[in-house]
């Protein structure tokens, strides 16, 4: 189904970049990152406004700021994006990078690669578990305080390999033709996420301000009533 809708290159042509914000509205619980979660009131404004850089933070081992010029220097993917807004559709090609590889996630396995912070304690500690990427996802927040949740496994190269795109910039759109685009995001500012597989617009956030990593939530990592074992081993009391 993605064939024909999305090509990757080795360099971009500069535009700004997107803002990407993960932050859980009053919901720390959730994903708790090792650092205390920023409010969005620190993030963002209700009158939004354009972002310069984006932060990926949360559950990572290292807080990363980009701007336009270090999103540049990533591979970079160009899509066809079509989606319904309002009461009309859009249509456009996008360029910019590709949101698995800022989190550096494998594309060959179904672990979380060394980014990310691993989830652990939890019912498989001390030992990872199997197939760990899948009880992660990922906040996106805009310098409007519009937030949007994506499950890593749908950006996961390995298991959605959904091409949810930090834009950079914009072209007409043409499936048949993924070159790299160049046009200015206009009112989207200095970023915005392009997901062409979702048909409403509602997740395709602009003026992104971070990125959260978020692990399962704590009280989820508690041994199921009655288990004895996980995955063949003994499971710890």
């Amino acid at each position: 189904m993605l064939q024909g809708l999305v090509k990757t290159t080795r360099h971009l042509v500069g535009v700004p970049l997107v803002a990407l914000s993960l932050i859980a509205t009053g919901a720390v619980g959730v994903g708790a990152s090792p650092a205390t979660a920023s409010t969005p009131e620190q993030l963002c404004t209700p009158q939004g406004g354009v972002s310069g850089s984006l932060t990926v933070t949360g559950w990572v081992n290292e807080d990363k700021t980009y701007d336009a010029d270090a999103l540049a220097e990533l591979p970079q993917t160009t899509v066809a994006d079509t989606y319904r807004s309002g009461s009309g559709t859009t249509s456009r090609n996008y360029t910019g990078v590709d949101l698995w590889r800022l989190l550096d996630l494998p594309t060959s396995s179904s672990g979380i690669g060394s980014y990310l912070k691993p989830n652990l304690p939890g019912p498989q500690a001390p030992a990872a578990q199997h197939n760990d990427v899948t009880r992660y996802a990922v906040m996106v927040t805009a310098s409007d305080c519009f937030q949007a949740l994506y499950s890593m496994t749908e950006i996961s190269p390995f298991f959605g390999g959904k091409p949810v795109v930090v834009a950079t910039s914009q072209g007409a759109y043409n499936p048949d033709d993924l070159t790299p685009v160049t046009d200015s995001l206009g009112n989207g500012g200095f970023a915005r996420i392009s997901n062409p597989m979702d048909l409403r617009g509602s997740r395709r956030i602009s003026n992104i301000v971070e990125i959260r990593v978020i692990q399962a939530p704590a009280e989820s990592n508690t041994r199921p009533a009655g288990a004895q074992e996980c995955a063949g081993e003994p499971l710890p009391s």
